[in-house]
């Protein structure tokens, strides 16, 4: 007796029909196997139809259990040329085109396989085939209908096994939906196709990083050449989800080969495509699989609305529908500037968000097209609407990056999110002409949102609305009155894919704003950043301030941080402009800005320019007027708190004027500090000491006689009185990033307890050089603006011999103008000398 596919059958053990069903079960050469098979078939088929179709289905399983889908499809076609329609077989060649990932030939399928007649168990795997495709075509109601009778179907059978798979079928269609489900355990021994299915539900699940891993141990080894392009297709993919744009980028030449060789070699080759065009097929459309939404959405995109407008006639009202219908209003309000279709994206939006079950890539692109779709309505009146939308976008994303193990793919996938400020700036970039001053304003609602609150300047920003150039125009006017016209504003943002820059100055014309742009991945930006950012951390600035300038990494990560920002060709600034103060929150804010190069200058901008930086344009104001009442530079108005010593590195003295006061020895501790500030007023402060940041923000700590000092310690000192605080102290303007723009240190607590400004240093810096740079900063304040006594003196010192790191550590922050009480012709006509000569070493 021998069992099969087809069921029980009594055989000879002496014919030559058992001997060949020997020989092909046996067989492990796969020619010896092939043609054991067919040897076996013909000799079944004078039996019977019912024996010949068992054994030819058990052929064709053989080959699909082996791996070998296409040899598997190429056996069925010769078993059904040769012996005519059977429905076993014709099944069994949709369920193989299904484990292919080809699910448009299921209903040809079925329709010839019912034109055959079924048996109770073809009529089962009939259900699960139909209900696999309605899945993949987002046709869930009836997805879920033919899977329960498949399962139902196999109980009556008492097929425990088919009914087990029926399970996992139905739980990741429920997973598809976005219902909250269990997920199954990986572990044990698993088929290629078991992986690639458990690849899919942790995608499904927004698992990436763990699909991933699914993937690998199959694509390691020997896999069947179609399920060897779904297994890559699934890598590239997942890839593309993490934001690992370049490994999948690096990818595609094998993903295309792969597509070749496959079952479907033209199809496939079109839908690895889809994979190479980050503006064409974004990760959004990724994200949401292969049904027919994928589809649609692309036609939206591209701008097909026709075609887009027919599919959508044509499919169920669910969540999907609901989205795709919403993105398609949102388009055609774009290009009709009708509001009220832009209104109707809103409501369809809403329905897709009030679906029971929506799936998290879904769920953020509601949400997106909903914020998009209150700007196109009236972004004055939908303010409010736009900023929570989007906002709640942003926090979607921010989930599903947190279900990554990983913090490295955390950060990357943050990092190439779009927050509400990146649409909203985006958004005003792409309004048409002359939208300087529309991003500019965008720019600045995305900087100083949690620093402003802390410094009770008892004023608001009253940005105006996303869209009103008037508004715009007139805020940005205000927010420059008196700016000298020697200086200009230069704002900055990256957001996932552009860097925008506006430049703001006054000239004889009035008011100029410049609007410039350049794509830029900010993934990319970031590791530049923290790369050059690595130069100088863990006493690497030591390193760099003895090497030759132009000899080390950092030299060379300089140009490709310039071509990121797309300074390269640009126009030059004014020749009148002299001073330039750079507003850059986030990573930009990290940024040594006086060692790029701008234009086509060979010079570094911190030689040309005078450079401050201010944590936004509407503190610029406030922190002047703040300035007025804190002049004076008299020596009885100075402070020093000289730290204590390290073994072998001595914290180099200040320069001496007769008259201040100095706190040194057992007194240079935070609490003899604030006793001082508050018995008197201390116009210009000064903290020499010893520094540490290790590399980690969250540590950041001068070292005073009481031990480590870190910023928090230092948030109730009384600096209403004081006008400039210089800490001298290495990494003081290190800080750990809070909220999404700004970072909270040295400069940012100083700020908030009432300096107006503050000279602090971005890395370990050389002992006396950074005291003489002090020194001499403070002797020309006495006749210059803030940032101009800092670009003198840094000049003074600079040496094209030596390593411009040595100089460029030093930054000052807030306000740029006098300390100096005196007028002009006194400020002229001040004599400034040189300080005494000191002597140190490095720290």
């Amino acid at each position: 007796m021998t069992a099969g596919p087809g069921g029980e059958f009594t055989v000879d053990s002496d014919s030559p029909f058992a001997l060949a069903l020997i020989a092909a079960r046996e067989a492990t050469d796969r020619s010896a196997l092939d043609q054991a098979y067919l040897w076996a078939v013909e000799l079944a088929d004078a039996e019977s139809a019912e024996l010949r179709t068992a054994l030819a289905a058990e052929h064709v399983s053989r080959l699909r259990g082996l791996g070998d889908s296409s040899a598997a499809l190429t056996w069925c076609a010769d078993y059904l040329s040769r012996y005519g329609t059977q429905p076993k077989l014709v099944l069994l060649r949709a369920e193989t085109n299904v484990g292919r990932g080809d699910y448009r030939t299921v209903g040809r399928d079925a329709a010839e396989a019912r034109q055959g007649g079924l048996d109770a168990a073809d009529h089962a795997l009939l259900c699960r085939l139909e209900g696999l495709a309605a899945r993949q075509e987002g046709r869930y109601e009836r997805a879920r209908e033919r899977l329960r009778s498949a399962r139902k179907a196999y109980a009556a059978l008492g097929n425990t096994a088919a009914e087990a798979v029926l399970a996992e079928d139905l739980r990741l269609l429920a997973l598809t939906e976005g219902r909250p489900v269990v997920l199954r355990l990986a572990g044990g021994t698993r088929s290629p196709q078991d992986r690639l299915g458990r690849a899919e539900e942790l995608r499904i699940a927004g698992r990436y990083e763990e699909a991933l891993a699914e993937l690998a141990p199959a694509l390691a080894g020997p896999l069947d050449a179609a399920l060897r392009y779904f297994y890559l297709e699934a890598r590239v993919r997942l890839l593309r989800l993490v934001r690992a744009d370049e490994e999948a980028a690096a990818a595609l030449p094998e993903l295309y080969a792969a597509a070749e060789a496959s079952a479907r070699p033209e199809e496939n080759i079109i839908a690895a495509q889809r994979f190479a065009g980050g503006d064409r097929f974004p990760v959004e459309l990724l994200a949401a699989g292969e049904h027919w939404l994928f589809r649609v959405r692309w036609l939206i995109r591209n701008d097909r609305l026709a075609e887009a407008e027919q599919s959508l006639s044509s499919g169920a009202e669910n969540a999907e529908w609901n989205l795709a219908m919403a993105e398609f209003l949102l388009a055609t309000a774009r290009h009709s500037g009708n509001a009220a279709v832009a209104g109707q994206a809103v409501a369809h939006s809403r329905d897709c968000l009030d679906a029971a079950e929506v799936s998290p890539v879904l769920r953020i692109a509601a949400w997106r097209v909903q914020g998009h779709a209150y700007l196109e309505l009236d972004p004055g009146l939908h303010r409010e609407r736009v900023v929570r939308a989007l906002a709640r976008a942003h926090r979607a994303e921010e989930e599903l990056a947190a279900r990554q193990p990983s913090d490295a793919v955390r950060l990357r996938m943050l990092h190439a999110a779009a927050t509400e400020f990146d649409e909203q700036i985006q958004w005003a970039a792409e309004q048409g002409d002359r939208v300087d001053d529309l991003v500019a304003v965008a720019i600045e609602a995305a900087r100083g949102a949690a620093i402003l609150p802390q410094l009770d300047w008892g004023v608001t920003r009253a940005l105006p609305a996303p869209g009103d150039r008037v508004g715009a125009r007139r805020w940005i006017r205000r927010a420059v009155r008196g700016l000298p016209r020697d200086q200009w504003i230069w704002l900055l943002h990256s957001g996932p894919d552009t860097l925008h820059s506006v430049l703001i100055g006054r000239t004889w014309r009035g008011v100029s704003t410049q609007y410039y742009s350049v794509g830029c991945q900010r993934t990319r930006l970031i590791s530049t950043i923290d790369a050059l950012a690595g130069c100088w951390r863990n006493r690497g600035a030591r390193r760099l301030a003895e090497a030759p300038p132009g000899s080390t990494e950092l030299d060379r990560l300089l140009p490709e941080l310039e071509q990121l920002l797309g300074l390269p060709g640009r126009p030059e600034l004014p020749a009148h402009v002299r001073r330039i103060t750079v507003v850059a929150g986030g990573e930009l804010a990290e940024i040594p800005f006086g060692l790029l190069r701008y234009g086509e200058s060979a010079a570094m901008l911190g030689r040309r320019y005078a450079l401050s930086t201010l944590p936004c344009l509407a503190a610029r104001a406030p922190l002047h007027r703040r300035s007025r009442t804190q002049r004076g530079l008299r020596p009885k108005d100075m402070l020093v708190l000289h730290g204590p010593n390290l073994p072998d590195q001595p914290v180099t003295p200040a320069a001496t004027i007769k008259g201040r006061v100095v706190l040194d020895g057992a007194r240079a501790t935070a609490t003899e500090l604030r006793a001082a500030l508050a018995a008197r007023a201390y116009r210009v402060v000064r903290v020499d000491s010893h520094g540490d940041y290790s590399g980690d923000p969250a540590n950041a700590a001068m070292l005073l006689a009481e031990g480590r000092v870190s910023p928090a310690q230092c948030q109730d000192l009384d600096l209403s009185r004081t006008g400039t605080i210089a800490l001298g102290v290495c990494e003081s303007a290190m800080g750990k990033r809070i909220g999404r723009d700004e970072h909270l240190g040295f400069v940012r607590v100083a700020l908030a307890a009432g300096a107006s400004a503050v000279l602090a240093a971005r890395w370990e810096t050389v002992d006396l050089l950074a005291t003489r740079t002090i020194d001499r900063f403070e002797r020309l304040l006495r006749r210059y603006p803030r940032d101009v006594a800092l670009f003198r003196a840094q000049r003074e010192l600079d040496s094209p011999g030596q390593h411009p790191t040595r100089w460029a550590a030093l930054s000052l922050c807030g306000d740029t103008g006098f300390q100096t009480r005196r007028g002009p012709l006194l400020r002229w006509l001040t004599r400034i000398t040189q300080p005494e000569p000191t002597t140190g070493a490095q720290r």
